[in-house]
């Protein structure tokens, strides 16, 4: 979780494994759905748009480049 403007705060996205962590695990549970185009309310969409996209990765990227630790019990 991070402080955004306005008093607001918010979650990393990317943690599909749910560990604690965003790394490469992460990955490795994103890319078959992304190649598969799942759809529907799954760890491995990290917008909830409701779709697996690349969009998803767009989010989860720059959070595994900076090794993200979430704190989400």
């Amino acid at each position: 979780m991070i402080s955004v403007s306005g008093g607001f705060f918010s979650l990393y996205a990317g943690d599909a494994s749910q560990d604690g962590q965003i790394t490469g695990t992460d990955f490795n549970l994103f890319n078959p759905n992304a190649k598969s185009a799942v759809t529907g309310y799954v760890v491995t969409d990290f917008n909830m748009d409701g779709q697996v996209t690349g969009t998803d990765f767009n989010l989860f990227n720059p959070n595994a480049k900076s090794a993200a630790a979430t704190q989400v019990p």
